[in-house]
């Protein structure tokens, strides 16, 4: 369970180390883990109760720099930890741009027929010559992908664990 720390309960500590006790004992006192106290000490944290304007615009700023490279690592959709770490390096590295650039340059220079979708034949989606270009529907176009045999196939493990759930009950 999260705790919620007051301002008040934050200057406490201080003064209580001030008259000499420590973590442990000041702990006990206020009903606080050491932990939190020992990073509270160390100046590492303080409860967002205690924040001034600098903390915030601090957290603020970490929070879009941790989307934008979300967004970029596309960290929404289900990829294997090899790959999110591959495009991790090569991102910090500068050397992939986003994976929707491609698409979004490709619906500008195709018109998508309605209830159709762009798939890219080579699979790399900064290649938007005519000839790697395909109109397809959502459902071709998981089953080209193979996106379509890998949800059937967690559906059906889905599926069996309840089946042996019901009746291990």
């Amino acid at each position: 369970m999260k705790r919620e720390y007051t301002k008040e309960t934050y200057e406490r500590v201080f003064e209580l180390d001030e008259k000499g006790y420590n973590a442990s004992e000041i702990g006990r006192l206020l009903n606080i883990p050491n932990k939190t106290i020992s990073h509270w000490l160390k100046r590492e944290r303080k409860p967002p109760a205690a924040w001034d304007e600098s903390d915030w615009q601090r957290c603020l700023a970490w929070r879009k720099h941790v989307g934008e490279i979300n967004r970029k690592l596309n960290l929404g959709k289900r990829q294997s930890r090899e790959t999110i770490e591959k495009r991790r390096k090569s991102l910090m590295k500068g050397e992939i741009p986003h994976p929707d650039v491609g698409r979004k340059h490709a619906r500008q220079m195709y018109s998508v027929p309605r209830g159709k979708e762009i798939h890219h034949i080579d699979g790399d989606t900064n290649n938007n010559e005519s000839s790697n270009i395909m109109f397809v529907t959502r459902g071709e176009h998981m089953v080209i992908d193979g996106r379509l045999d890998k949800l059937q196939e967690g559906r059906r493990r889905y599926q069996e664990k309840l089946r042996n759930k019901a009746k291990n009950q």
